[in-house]
């Protein structure tokens, strides 16, 4: 999922009633999730309720439409039934600001009806229908969109096994032969927690809601250029840590679209984790890759193995892990287990003492996105 204006991501919806949570207070960026009452910018928008939500904002689409020239998208019937009911659960579990930033900001979330070929169903069905972009045109509309796919059995995956089929597509667009690996990594449901379709949503829905996002902090006219200091006085990103931060131009590409874990010679992060885990991939020496993609989990600023691969994704993934860690039931466990390797718990890691640069990320989004509504520049 890219968003430099469009962005494909892969994401997944989910059902979990959870009105009979307390309020948690997160213990590394300090947000209170709402119960009741939604955010202010929501009821000003006549969204009181997720029910609301749903059937103002959530439509289904047509499979045809190609959202790489960013054309306006043809909005089928509001979605309905499990559809339905999924969304409303997500929304409820969403932090207040996620939820403040849909409301204000006049988000479609869209269901692409798409099927699967012959051949079977695979990752790349999901992938490659869903996505997030802001319309390149004065006062941009903003999409959001994932598969219908995600329900091809019937239900939605749980964030464990959500993980599990997402990691394996980040590591092949680095190399296609990671399909290859013989104990591929892989994140076990016992150290999941929560372990539920409602947190597949969240992180779908705010990684798909966070490429949108990084186009709003970083380039505020459509068609413009990157600065950084559009957003969090320049400091978002450590000095150093990426060669440079381009995206493409309308000239090249009118809709500025960025595939799902594309990644530009001229932007590489320092260290070159992605490099490295190509090079191996690629000559089968698969304990040296996951020796590097542990490296990824454990760099000080980087939140998870697709932020290597550009400075957006590096964005929206800290973005995503910032959601889901302040979602009214916050996500506490997610391990990851690398033949060779004690298992890593990404959650906890995320605020331990060598991330620094990764917690001063989650302070920026902490203090700018709690500002409802969004503060565009």
């Amino acid at each position: 999922m890219k968003p430099i204006s469009f962005v494909l991501g892969f994401g997944l919806i989910a059902i979990l009633g959870v009105a009979c949570q307390q309020p948690t207070v997160n213990r590394q960026t300090r947000e209170l999730p709402m119960a009741g009452a939604l955010p202010q910018v929501c009821q000003a928008k006549g969204i009181t309720s997720s029910s609301d939500f749903v059937s103002e904002r959530a439509f289904f689409l047509p499979a045809t439409y190609d959202p790489r020239a960013g054309g306006t998208p043809p909005l089928g019937a509001n979605v309905n039934g499990q559809y339905a009911t999924d969304l409303a659960a997500a929304f409820d579990a969403a932090p207040p600001s996620l939820k403040a930033m849909l409301c204000d900001k006049d988000f479609n979330v869209l269901i692409v009806q798409n099927t699967c070929p012959q051949s079977g169903c695979t990752a790349d069905a999901v992938i490659k229908n869903s996505w997030g972009f802001r319309q390149q045109t004065a006062s941009p509309k903003r999409y959001i969109a994932t598969s219908a796919m995600l329900w091809q059995n019937g239900s939605i995956p749980t964030f464990s096994a959500y993980e599990n089929v997402r990691l394996p597509a980040v590591l092949q667009r680095a190399d296609a032969n990671a399909k290859n690996w013989p104990n591929p990594p892989n994140f076990p449901a016992a150290s999941t927690s929560p372990d539920t379709p409602v947190m597949t949503l969240l992180a779908v829905l705010a990684h798909e809601a966070g490429h949108v996002l990084w186009y709003d902090a970083f380039v505020s006219q459509p068609g413009g250029p990157f600065s950084a200091s559009n957003f969090c006085s320049g400091n978002f990103y450590q000095p150093g840590s990426w060669s440079s931060i381009n995206i493409p131009h309308v000239n090249d590409r009118p809709g500025r679209w960025i595939d799902f874990a594309e990644n530009f010679s001229s932007e590489t992060h320092n260290p070159d984790h992605l490099r490295m885990i190509k090079n191996d991939l690629s000559q089968s020496n698969f304990p040296g890759a996951g020796n590097r993609l542990l490296a990824v989990f454990q760099d000080p600023g980087l939140a998870g193995a697709l932020a290597a691969f550009s400075p957006d994704e590096d964005f929206v993934e800290a973005y995503e892990w910032y959601v889901l860690t302040n979602a009214r039931l916050p996500l506490t466990g997610l391990t990851i287990q690398i033949s060779g390797h004690q298992g890593y718990d990404i959650p906890p890691g995320l605020s331990g003492p060598g991330k620094g640069p990764l917690r001063a990320k989650m302070d920026c989004l902490r203090k700018y996105i709690q500002v409802q509504p969004w503060p565009v520049p």
